[in-house]
């Protein structure tokens, strides 16, 4: 019976999985988080917002192979869930965008993790002022 390292739930942000795909600066440790998750290590939720923001990301750079590739690593991860948005969530988030001070994929995201609750894996520093308990991929390799 596999165990679980963590009970912690973590909404994975959209930059965490551009670094690696796109093979950026901090590569090598947002791979490792991911492959936690593969492994069913970490309970982690990615947005359908966030799968289609990559998904433009990769197209625009004409890399369909690799955005092939990361859709299957996201089906086969085994505690990698994908979080929904109904229409009435994204009018409340497009609300909560003129008081948060978040552009409506950051908003999104702060509504999401604050929901579900879970703690958001990310580089962008912006979350810390809204209260959203934020991590970085390093922190979770320790």
């Amino acid at each position: 019976m596999e165990q679980k390292i963590s009970e912690a739930r973590y909404l994975v942000d959209t930059n965490i999985f551009v670094e690696f795909l796109l093979e950026q600066e901090r590569a090598d440790e947002s791979l490792r988080v991911m492959e936690r998750i593969e492994r069913g290590e970490l309970e982690a939720y990615i947005t359908s917002f966030a799968l289609h923001s990559i998904a433009v990301i990769l197209d625009r750079r004409k890399e369909i192979d690799l955005l092939e590739k990361f859709f299957e690593r996201v089906i086969q991860a085994k505690s990698l869930q994908v979080y929904h948005t109904e229409p009435i969530e994204e009018k409340n988030i497009i609300a909560l965008t003129r008081t948060s001070k978040l552009d409506f994929d950051d908003t999104l995201h702060y509504f999401v993790a604050s929901k579900i609750p879970a703690t958001l894996i990310s580089f962008d520093r912006g979350f810390d002022k809204t209260g959203l308990k934020r991590i970085e991929p390093k922190a979770l390799l320790n």
